[in-house]
């Protein structure tokens, strides 16, 4: 990912990371929002009804892994912490084949709350400890906007993202 960006390939790519998390001094960010991560399980989950899930929760439970998901490896040495072992049941690249397998009850995943939009799924905000992502729109310092990443910029500050303004406003 950095490489693509810094030789061109990516113009203004949209990077999401963990909200304490360091970035490349080569770029510049203009941070749009935070997100909590929840846990996205089937409706018929044994927590299904609960206001969250703590993280110590899902030991022995089944997990459906993102591919892309930003916190691979990071969370890895907190649940070792809490005493947690999961088990990988499946693999996906794809958010949308990701729910239809938690819809369908072979596991759980680790995703963004504003992501988990499917029938029969449900999403539990983690917590002890809370996961954060702040996705971010970035460019490369020093680097001129062309006229099409220049409009991307500003169609980025004007947007509402979930109902606010973008946190590079605040």
């Amino acid at each position: 990912m950095w490489k693509r960006t810094f030789t061109g390939h990516w113009l203004a790519p949209l990077w999401t990371i963990r909200v304490r998390c360091g970035i490349d001094e080569r770029t510049h960010l203009l941070p749009l929002f935070d997100e909590q991560m929840t846990i996205a399980v089937h409706q018929g989950h044994r927590l299904a009804n609960q206001a969250a899930y703590p993280v110590a929760e899902m030991n022995g439970e089944r997990y459906i892994h993102r591919m892309n998901c930003e916190f691979a490896g990071y969370a890895d040495h907190i649940l070792k912490e809490k005493g947690v072992t999961c088990t990988p049941a499946y693999w996906s690249e794809r958010d949308d084949w990701t729910l239809a397998m938690v819809a369908a009850g072979l596991g759980f995943a680790f995703m963004p709350a504003n992501a988990v939009k499917h029938a029969g799924v449900v999403a539990l905000p983690l917590v002890e400890p809370e996961f954060w992502r702040r996705v971010n729109l970035v460019t490369v310092r020093g680097r001129r906007h062309s006229p099409g990443v220049g409009a991307l910029v500003r169609e980025a500050m004007r947007k509402k993202w979930f109902g606010n303004n973008a946190l590079a406003l605040s």
